[in-house]
């Protein structure tokens, strides 16, 4: 699996095409290879995020709101997927403790909150009012 850096909203390579390897330290095969972010790379990222706040900063609350329960039934619809990544051949045991890990983080970074229909806000933000 080889994986580029995500930089403005593009799949990019690292400046001078870098990378490095993760090995399995099992099998000592090479699980993934990964751009390997120079300090140049880093600032276009910066750079990138500034450009992106401020469309960002004025856009209201529903709107957001939307967004971000696109991004998190993305991110569901690719669960098995992000679990693969994290799971080698060698730990296929494993399986199910990734699972679970893979749902406390979710948990964690508020996922369930953002997706929970039961949600009410009451607010007057970027004037929309709503409930």
């Amino acid at each position: 699996m080889s994986l580029d850096l995500l930089i403005g909203g593009q799949m990019v390579a690292a400046e001078g095409g870098r990378t490095y390897e993760r090995v399995d330290p099992v099998t000592g095969e090479v699980a993934t290879t990964a751009a390997a972010a120079s300090v140049a790379d880093a600032l276009k990222a910066v750079a990138a995020a500034e450009a992106a706040f401020h469309d960002w900063s004025v856009t209201g609350p529903e709107t957001r709101r939307t967004v971000l329960v696109k991004a998190a039934e993305i991110m569901e619809a690719r669960s098995g997927a992000f679990i693969e990544a994290m799971v080698t051949n060698s730990f296929r045991e494993q399986y199910t403790d990734a699972v679970g890990l893979y749902l406390h983080d979710q948990e964690m970074a508020g996922l369930d909150i953002v997706t929970d229909g039961d949600a009410h806000f009451d607010s007057d933000v970027g004037g929309q009012s709503w409930t």
